[in-house]
């Protein structure tokens, strides 16, 4: 019933559509020679009723003009004086690593940014992994019910806050199914199993890859160490494999999404010395398409021992509850406590009530129609500029091979050389998308 509650509907994706439109209406006529694409959440169909959306314009060469921001800000405020069909409220301009614009439309927040190539990445590597993990979109429905847990319940998502970042908890979600999925059957067993795995994670020695878990270095370039071995781990066969080549196939930067190499050496920093290296933070999530970036930097020192108490807890509950004596309502319980928050806001959106149709999960939406052509001929040119052989991806969970990690095990190849300005954009825009 929660994830229900959650799922998104036909009303409120349509809604998010005309939204978009309409923002990419502006960008567009803003900066004429750019694409502009959604990403993130929304086309994923994995957002919750106060999620915000994800818009990005990717310019050629990934020069977006001087003052892009500053011009679309003054942009939107023409833009209220025309007699829109939206209502608009503020806008915002954040000068963080990745510069937004943040444009308040009606009741929901559009999120501008630019060349963030790796949320389209992003979005499309976990559509793959939810049709090869498959049941029903066990994949896409775990993640709703974890943001839902996350966002209204326990409150350590939302990147702005120095908490959690979508993409770092879906990171989360998917490492859950990578080292327990044999034995996950339903998003509640997901949670539970993060959850359990999370309540104790060291987050000051260790990091997490999706290969396992990696120590934590002592200094900003340190390289990243081999990955471990996740005690009592049962993962979903020929999901490790799959994962290493749909991570090869969707590397934000072709040919370096596999750097994070067995020998616990780090080959993105060899052969350049504009190459970017992995920053520690108090949270370290190693980004599966783009090793050097750290998905848990948002999270502050006091947010991380904020987060791991409220994996603890959550854990100890639902444990409880699960494991609760003969004749205990179990929907209620969860229902009436822990999900109580999450209902509730549902209850305040017209668009969640539960005679409106829900999305199908599978797929990305219309919104991002035109995201895998444009990945697919972006890795095209970035292959032929740097000599690299195309990757293809097995969509066949046959293979036997028991490795779960993104390392390779061939020979070691030397990453191509990229200009500063061709990693900075990349780099900024694969973290992006920090919404619920």
């Amino acid at each position: 019933r929660v994830v229900r509650a959650v799922q998104p509907t036909r009303r409120a994706a349509a809604r998010r559509r005309e939204v978009f439109a309409f923002v990419a209406g502006i960008v567009q006529r803003l900066c004429r020679q750019s694409k502009v694409f959604a990403f993130g959440s929304v086309p994923l169909k994995c957002f919750l009723p106060d999620g915000d959306v994800d818009l990005t314009a990717v310019f050629p060469e990934a020069r977006a003009p001087e003052g892009w921001a500053q011009r679309l800000v003054q942009a939107v405020e023409r833009a209220r004086l025309s007699t829109p069909p939206f209502s608009l409220g503020q806008v915002t301009l954040i000068n963080a690593e990745v510069k937004l614009v943040k444009i308040e439309v009606e009741d929901l927040v559009v999120d501008v940014s630019v060349n963030s190539a790796g949320g389209l990445c992003g979005l499309l590597f976990l559509d793959a992994a939810d049709e090869f993990i498959g049941r029903d979109n066990l994949f896409k429905r775990s993640v709703l019910l974890v943001k839902s847990w996350c966002f209204y319940e326990s409150r350590v998502l939302g990147a702005h806050h120095a908490l959690l970042s979508t993409y770092a908890i879906e990171t989360l979600v998917l490492y859950t199914f990578n080292h327990f999925g044999e034995g996950l059957e339903t998003p509640l067993d997901v949670l539970h199993a993060m959850l359990g795995y999370f309540a104790t994670f060291d987050w000051e020695a260790r990091g997490i890859s999706l290969a396992g878990p990696v120590a934590v270095g002592g200094e900003d370039g340190e390289p990243l160490g081999p990955p471990g071995l996740v005690e009592g781990a049962r993962g979903l066969p020929g999901l490790g494999t799959f994962l290493k080549e749909a991570a090869a196939k969707y590397a934000v930067l072709p040919g370096c999404a596999a750097d994070h190499t067995s020998d616990g050496t780090d080959s993105s920093k060899a052969g350049t010395s504009d190459r970017k290296s992995f920053r520690w933070k108090q949270v370290n999530i190693v980004d599966p398409l783009l090793p050097f970036n750290n998905l848990g930097r948002s999270v502050s020192k006091s947010n991380m021992y904020r987060i791991r108490r409220a994996f603890a807890a959550g854990n100890r509950w639902l444990s409880r509850c699960l494991s609760g004596p003969a004749g205990l309502d179990v929907a209620a319980e969860l229902e009436g406590s822990f999900f109580a928050s999450t209902l509730r806001r549902c209850r305040q959106h017209a668009s969640q009530a539960d005679e409106e149709e829900r999305v199908e999960m599978g797929g990305v939406d219309d919104v991002a129609a035109n995201a895998p052509s444009f990945v697919q001929a972006r890795a095209a040119r970035f292959s032929a500029k740097n000599n690299l052989p195309p990757r293809p991806v097995r969509t066949s969970a046959s293979s036997s091979m028991p490795s779960l990690g993104l390392s390779p095990t061939g020979e070691k190849k030397r990453p191509p050389s990229i200009n500063a300005q061709e990693l900075g954009d990349a780099g900024a825009g694969a973290g992006a998308g920090a919404g619920a």
